[in-house]
């Protein structure tokens, strides 16, 4: 086997979805050395599965009222708009926008449902409101953008593209010194040649293998909250389509409009939400779904054109209290960081956090590292595609 000698690193992150290059984007523009371990496609998973919407919380106000995770949504998409601005790094002002509202659908009207909900004027400031019900339903809109996922793997991608090695899963090995810090990893890149590399700070951000890596890393075991999620999409002759749709403050439907590849579909609809989980084998909960867009949208079932299914492996932070966690959690131990962002809207809050925690851990030597201006072409190709794109 070939060996290749690398010198040492101040860190290592595995799993090169949204979360791990963007923590990589941070710690290489704070002068740290990093190499990004990829197991597969670029973004492969929770993050290409996305539906790219920037929560600003609204969302959950209608089904759970005002909480911390509510109050926590609410300020980061502002720190989302200077990085699609490129006013503020990682520049990403190439990521494409899908919208840049969400419309929301409700029976009720929302000044009447969430009247005595305690700090609702400030969440809903900036909601726009029709006066008129559209077929037994309120409509509303909110600045909220949607992104397209895959170009913001591209652009993050771009940024530290000299820094990724793909690796092959089952040549990983960990080894620990004698005070329990994990001081060498060692596995075969996808080339052929083995690896030997030593890190000051390992930082897992591969979501549901996380707590895998972290046993075989440290030996210790957590348990995260791993779930599945079945989405569906239909193609075909549709609008453009951003938003929730609520009955009796329960989420029926989440609607992105993504443009399909294929030319003779003109869109492609991704939908989450209630009735999207039930629409497999249930009948009434497809006669529902269709009389439903067609109410609201003028949508026919003749103008869906093609339509699927497909479940994303949810991974969240270890279930300690019973509770959805308001901030991205980072697992710490010895040099091990094992990192879930919760939602793709705090990415850039878990990024920040984990590069201040670096920060203060005063005996890493920096390396000022420069990454490249541009990407190859078969690196482009290794962006997973989304699970609604057929061809």
């Amino acid at each position: 086997m070939d060996i290749k000698n690398c010198d040492n690193v101040d860190v290592v992150i595995l799993g090169a979805g949204a979360s791990g290059l963007w923590i990589a984007n941070n710690l290489i523009e704070s002068g740290f050395s990093v190499k990004v371990l990829a197991c597969g496609k670029l973004g492969e998973g929770q993050t290409i599965a996305s539906q790219g919407i920037i929560h600003t919380g609204i969302k959950y106000v209608f089904s759970g009222g005002i909480d911390d995770f509510v109050h926590s949504l609410h300020h980061v998409p502002g720190h989302w708009n200077e990085r699609l601005s490129g006013s503020t790094s990682p520049d990403l002002s190439a990521v494409k926008i899908i919208s840049n509202y969400t419309h929301i659908w409700s029976d009720q009207p929302i000044e009447e449902a969430l009247a005595n909900v305690f700090g609702i004027e400030d969440i809903l400031k900036g909601l726009n409101t029709d006066k008129e019900k559209i077929n037994e339903f309120y409509h509303y809109s909110v600045e909220e953008k949607t992104i397209d996922v895959r170009s913001l793997i591209r652009e993050l991608t771009t940024k530290v593209s000299d820094e990724i090695i793909f690796y092959k899963k089952d040549t990983l090995i960990f080894k620990k010194n004698a005070e329990g810090f994990v001081g060498k990893i060692l596995f075969t890149s996808e080339d052929g040649v083995r690896h030997d590399f030593k890190s000051k700070y390992v930082i897992f951000s591969a979501g549901v293998e996380n707590c895998n890596l972290v046993k075989n890393s440290l030996g210790e075991v957590i348990e995260s909250s791993d779930s599945p999620l079945t989405m569906r999409y239909i193609k075909g002759n549709l609008p453009n389509i951003n938003g929730h749709i609520y009955k009796d403050r329960k989420l029926l439907l989440t609607i992105t409009s993504i443009p399909s590849v294929d030319d003779s579909l003109n869109n492609t609809w991704v939908i989450g939400g209630g009735i999207a989980e039930a629409l497999g084998g249930i009948q009434t909960s497809k006669n529902y779904f269709y009389s439903l867009i067609k109410n609201l949208f003028d949508v026919d079932e003749k103008d869906i054109k093609l339509s699927g299914e497909y479940t994303i492996n949810r991974s969240e932070p270890p279930d300690v209290y019973g509770r959805r966690f308001a901030e991205p959690f980072i697992f710490h131990k010895k040099n091990v960081l094992a990192v879930w962002p919760i939602k793709l809207t705090l990415v850039p809050r878990l990024a920040s956090n984990v590069c201040n925690l670096i920060k203060q851990h005063q005996d890493i030597d920096k390396v000022i590292v420069k990454s490249r201006e541009s990407i190859e072409l078969d690196l482009i190709d290794r962006c997973a595609k989304a699970p609604w794109v057929t061809n």
